[in-house]
């Protein structure tokens, strides 16, 4: 990248560079610990360096996302009571469907124009104990739920379905980014450098009609630790999206106009996947759009969905935490293949 000042599309706050708290006890200690504190700081937390603006200055904390109801898998809320059973780390408890488990419902008043935007994340083990995660999300609200049993919601929309969310059981650093109008939520989990996780929940630009509230959610992570290389966003559709009214959309991460422009990098010799572009004599990113596939027993969702504001694709081959442009202001990251919105301070990702 030239050192033009970036033009982004929306304003960003940041939370980034927190270390979750290092336990050698267990696995699922350090998992329940992680997972407790991504919580805390999606509902306005300091976390370990607090919240900043673009620009690398502390903000006030923000309070889009707040605690709708939740479960400690001994005691369950009921919908809109506000209380966060979540208080320590042995509140996260892990379970099969049928088991005592907690979830916890988050909701955003402004999460999407005319409604607002219900969160629920579920400590539901159906792919490898604490190392999974059930995710969901609804605009009409979730009801319902027990310590054996989830809430559930008639429009709901699995965006997690029940597997790896972005730790290995191993200390991570996690990133959590918020636009300034609430209309966006990222979170990114890191081990030694790579991207574990990606959990995605915002609207998009030039969304395709019928596309439900412009919405775009879905999560990503790979098993056993393993990074998020570019196939994990492209290669296997999963719900990204809704139809207006039902059902879910199936579908991957693309390049701008094309299910496959992505992948163009992963194709080739290693030494030959990099940024550079020689036709602009710059390092050049590309757009990332979504685009709706055919899932086996779905229905047809095929098409482009939409795209989404500032993530761009970079190089498999550049390690979390490399920024640009080149001279330090620290505008973008890497963060896997992708590349997100920076504060100007220097990453920590390891």
């Amino acid at each position: 990248m030239s050192s033009t000042p970036l033009t982004f599309g929306r304003s960003w706050l940041f939370n980034v560079g927190n270390l979750s708290r290092i336990t050698t006890a267990s696995l699922l200690i350090q998992n329940q610990r992680s997972v407790l504190a991504i919580k805390n700081v999606l509902i306005g937390g300091a976390g370990q360096f607090g919240w900043t603006d673009q620009a690398g200055a502390a903000v006030a904390a923000p309070t889009f996302w707040t605690v709708d109801y939740s479960c400690d898998a001994v005691a369950a809320g009921v919908p809109g009571d506000g209380v966060d059973r979540w208080d320590t780390y042995t509140d996260l408890v892990w379970n099969s469907v049928a088991g005592a488990g907690s979830w916890m419902v988050l909701k955003n008043t402004s999460g999407v124009d005319g409604s607002a935007l219900y969160w629920l994340i579920n400590c539901e083990n159906a792919g490898s104990d604490s190392t999974t995660l059930d995710m969901w999300v609804s605009k009409l609200g979730f009801t319902g739920g027990t310590t054996a049993a989830r809430p559930t919601a008639l429009d709901e929309s699995n965006m997690l379905p029940s597997t790896f969310w972005g730790s290995n059981g191993t200390p991570i650093r996690f990133h959590v980014l918020m636009s300034t109008d609430g209309r966006a939520t990222r979170v990114f989990t890191n081990y030694q450098t790579t991207q574990q996780g990606a959990w995605l929940i915002e609207t998009m630009l030039d969304a395709a009609t019928n596309v439900e509230y412009d919405l775009f959610t879905s999560a990503y992570a790979n098993a056993s630790g393993n990074p998020g290389a570019v196939n994990l966003f492209t290669q296997t559709p999963r719900v990204i999206a809704r139809k207006t009214g039902g059902p879910s959309i199936y579908g991957v991460l693309t390049g701008e106009g094309s299910r496959y422009a992505s992948n163009v990098q992963a194709a080739v010799p290693a030494g030959d996947r990099i940024l550079w572009n020689d036709m602009a004599g710059m390092n050049q990113l590309s757009a990332v759009g979504a685009s709706g596939t055919i899932a086996s027993g779905s229905p047809l969702t095929r098409g482009h969905i939409g795209s989404l504001v500032d993530l761009w694709w970079g190089s498999d081959f550049i390690p979390s935490g490399r920024t640009f442009p080149n001279d330090y202001s620290r505008q973008i990251a890497t963060m896997g293949p992708l590349v997100i919105p920076w504060n100007g301070t220097k990453p920590k990702t390891f």
